[in-house]
């Protein structure tokens, strides 16, 4: 349904207050995405600028953490607002980097992460 990258809204309801926040697809079929922030918190975080990613207002960051979205969300985001962007594959690498230096994420995760964003 989505790719590498692709950018959804999705209503979070871990934000206080809940919001909707704009997402961006790691893997769909193992439900793996990214939050876009405005500020380079509460996780480390990649910038990303507006200049190259011009569905955003203003630049941004792209937490980094794997969060796991239900599909049904997904699918429902998709319907209400289709895909806004995606993700200018510059940020391929800076965001791999970053997943592989925490320690929170598993190490097979990181294995999948490097076949997932590997430049090939």
């Amino acid at each position: 349904m989505l790719s590498l990258f692709d950018v959804i809204w999705i209503y979070d309801q871990t934000t206080r207050p809940q919001k909707m926040k704009m997402y961006i697809c790691l893997d769909f079929d193992r439900g793996w995405f990214l939050r876009i922030n405005t500020k380079n918190y509460p996780r480390p975080s990649v910038a990303i600028s507006k200049e190259q990613n011009p569905f955003l207002d203003h630049d941004s960051h792209a937490e980094c953490g794997i969060l796991e979205v239900d599909e049904y969300e997904v699918e429902d985001a998709v319907q209400r607002g289709g895909v806004v962007g995606k993700l200018n594959l510059v940020h391929r690498t800076a965001i791999l980097e970053a997943h592989l230096a925490m320690p929170i994420v598993r190490e097979r995760d990181k294995a999948a992460l490097r076949e997932l964003l590997s430049d090939a």
